[in-house]
């Protein structure tokens, strides 16, 4: 087998049909981060013509030292449990990189290591990939040794679901809260290009958001949304609906005074998601502040899941979340109501070309709080 550098296209083609298939390994993503300056190479492993495995990897200049740090979001793409052919990888992309001045190629493999239940506790029977850790291992990746926020996900299995079954399975409180304010008219809706701003706006002034775009906001719009991966909704309040439906005189006065402040309708938030293979990941959520006691952010992501069943997504992903499982862990807590699975991947591994640099560098980044994704 061999390695060769390979086309967008041959690479989109290949993760395609991968079950560790993602969309920080794509063609998008890559485009995005050559924004922030991360040069990017799209490698294959080449067996008679045939791409066994793939990986795109990011790389910049580590300061002072004039060694390149090489980063595989999410990757690589590969039969994790294939011995042999994580070992060819391995070697040709060692060889790969030594003439690129690698100091380290870090992955962090979007496979699951156990199957979980809602809090967090293995699933008797379930799968377990514990062994490709060792397999990794045995093949010169250091496991490291902290366990990044993004490597913990909410997921729910939305195949071959219906819209009621997902409801019927939430926690009733959460049940309560969507279909009390359904009945008060909000609704979602797509949002129009021209509202682009407006959602960002939201975005940055609220205190009640989720926001895994951290830089380069309308670069990441324009790039996703060209190739239509993106799914951007606004949850709004239809306020001469909920006039008209009001039950009781204190919801006809809310009505009333929210006519009064806002007219006929009004946003109360937005959801901005990646549909990629068959998973949807919502990426940023975001309730304006004056309607945070609505909860309507449970609204927003059972619309999503419903959208998601419509299209015959398979996996609705709330996105990272801490990996630890306490009440101090806010994201965990809002989305277990939905009686979904904690994910743990394998963890971060890094491939060492230079063991005495490198352990200088990880002593400096351990002391100065330093990621790859700081890297200037």
């Amino acid at each position: 087998m061999k390695l060769k550098e390979i086309n967008k296209q041959e690479f989109f083609d290949f993760c395609s049909t991968q079950p560790t298939n993602n969309f920080y390994q794509s063609r998008e993503w890559a485009e995005y981060k050559r924004k922030d300056g991360w040069h990017t190479y799209f490698i294959g492993l080449d067996q008679n013509g045939k791409l066994k495995a793939a990986a795109l990897l990011l790389s910049k200049e580590i300061p002072i030292i004039k060694k390149r740090a090489f980063y595989a979001p999410y990757g690589i793409i590969a039969n994790y449990k294939d011995l042999e052919l994580l070992r060819s990888f391995t070697k040709n992309i060692k060889e790969y990189l030594d003439e690129k001045k690698a100091l380290f190629l870090k992955i962090n493999p979007y496979l699951s290591l156990k199957e979980l239940d809602n809090n967090g506790n293995y699933i008797q029977g379930g799968y377990d990939n514990e062994k490709c850790i060792d397999i990794l291992k045995s093949l010169g990746y250091i496991q490291m040794d902290t366990y990044s926020d993004f490597n913990t996900f909410y997921k729910l299995d939305i195949k071959n679901k219906s819209s009621e079954d997902i409801l019927n399975n939430m926690d009733e409180v959460i049940k309560d809260t969507i279909l009390t304010n359904e009945k008060k008219a909000i609704y979602t809706r797509d949002a129009e290009n021209s509202e682009i701003n407006q959602i960002i706006d939201i975005i940055k002034n609220s205190h009640y958001k989720v926001n895994f775009i951290k830089a380069y906001f309308n670069d990441f719009l324009q790039i996703f949304n060209e190739d239509k991966l993106l799914n951007i909704k606004l949850i709004e309040m239809d306020i001469d609906k909920y006039k008209k439906n009001a039950s009781t005189e204190k919801e006809f006065e809310e009505a009333k005074q929210l006519e009064y402040d806002y007219g006929h309708k009004v946003i109360l938030g937005c959801t901005i998601s990646i549909c990629y293979g068959k998973e949807i990941t919502t990426l940023c959520s975001a309730i304006q502040d004056k309607f945070k006691d609505t909860l309507v952010q449970y609204n927003m992501y059972y619309e999503m899941i419903k959208w998601g069943i419509e299209n015959n997504y398979e996996i609705y992903n709330f996105n990272a979340i801490d990996s630890e499982l306490d009440e101090g862990n806010r994201l965990y807590q809002l989305y277990r109501g939905f009686n979904g699975n904690v994910v743990k991947l394998l963890g971060e591994f890094d491939l060492i070309f230079n063991t005495f640099i490198y352990k200088q560098y990880y002593k400096y980044c351990k002391r100065k709080n330093i990621t790859i994704n700081d890297l200037e």
